[in-house]
């Protein structure tokens, strides 16, 4: 039978203070967990909530499939035009300006008459208010310094490209010194997080939409008298 271990006295209260320490350090990195978890939890539900919002505003904000958005209505026996409602004014709109005019000012009204000679019509009372409210959404369109008067600006493309690639790489360095304590410092990274994540998704749609346009305006130029329409 072996002999047993014998162990000072002073060793056994050392251990035992040891021991102690260790048992306060447990049980405060238990409190910390079971802090850190409630803050999770409400985390993952701010989160949730906020992922539903961004869902909802790009369900009325994202460009939807022209199929959809572009419908023939009976406006009446003399009227044939094919009516145009929410983003599908602009996805016919930019690209036949661009056929037209090129990136040359037009005033709006003007440019609202070129969509109806194509044959098309936007709905609503106010038609021009609409048709206004609708294209200078568009990420290729921008005011000049006359009252009205509208220009495409192909160096849009580049530009947000430019501005998509600061923003991911912007992200790409927060995440890699993301705090792992909860607190003030926490919060303000993932604010400044959910703001990058916000904007690289409304950069994406832009040059999304811009693409598309400049690749009806480019297929009209490849088919000469081919019609600016959506599928």
């Amino acid at each position: 039978m072996a002999n047993p271990v014998h162990r000072s006295q002073r060793f056994v209260n050392a251990a035992k203070t040891e021991r102690d320490r260790l048992a306060r350090r447990r049980s405060q990195i238990a409190k910390k967990r079971v802090d850190l978890q409630a803050r999770i939890d409400l985390l993952n539900e701010e989160f949730q909530a906020v992922s539903e919002e961004i869902r909802a505003l790009e369900d009325l904000t994202a460009p939807s499939d022209p199929k959809e958005e572009i419908v023939l209505v009976d406006a009446g026996p003399q009227s044939e035009s094919t009516l145009l409602k929410g983003a599908a004014i602009r996805k016919v709109a930019v690209p036949l300006l661009l056929k037209t005019h090129g990136e040359t000012a037009v005033h709006y009204r003007d440019w609202l008459g070129l969509l109806g000679r194509e044959g098309y019509a936007v709905a609503g009372k106010r038609p021009d208010a609409v048709f206004l409210n609708q294209v200078v959404r568009s990420p290729l369109v921008r005011t000049t310094t006359r009252a009205g008067y509208y220009v495409i600006d192909l160096g849009s493309v580049d530009r947000l490209q430019a501005e998509l690639g600061q923003r991911q790489s912007e992200l790409a360095d927060l995440m890699g010194v993301a705090p792992t304590e909860a607190g003030d410092a926490f919060d303000r990274h993932r604010g400044r997080q959910r703001e990058l994540n916000t904007a690289i998704a409304r950069i994406e749609r832009e040059l999304d939409e811009a693409s598309a346009a400049l690749e009806t305006w480019r297929a009209a130029q490849n088919f000469e008298g081919v019609e600016v329409r959506a599928a």
